[in-house]
């Protein structure tokens, strides 16, 4: 995967159960631009396709959850 980038995330949220929403700054690994990624921290590792709001080309995240601790990655497959 090229272009990958790696973020830590300590979780913030309302106080109660519900989703943990925070947000971070990201830069496509396609056209390079800077954009805001949201990431609720209250879910499970995992992996999700998000189109760049600039170029509109599919960028790779991978969520992973461990603890308070949450990291995003994303990149591009190619």
């Amino acid at each position: 995967m090229r272009g990958l980038r790696k973020l830590d995330i300590r979780r913030r949220g309302s106080g109660d159960d519900g989703p943990m929403w925070t947000t971070t700054s990201l830069r496509c690994p396609w056209c390079g631009e800077r954009f805001e990624a949201l990431v609720d921290g209250g879910e499970t590792s995992g992996e999700y396709i998000e189109d760049c709001p600039v170029c509109c080309r599919p960028i790779t995240m991978h969520l992973d959850v461990d603890g308070d601790a949450v990291r995003l990655e994303g990149g591009r497959d190619d």
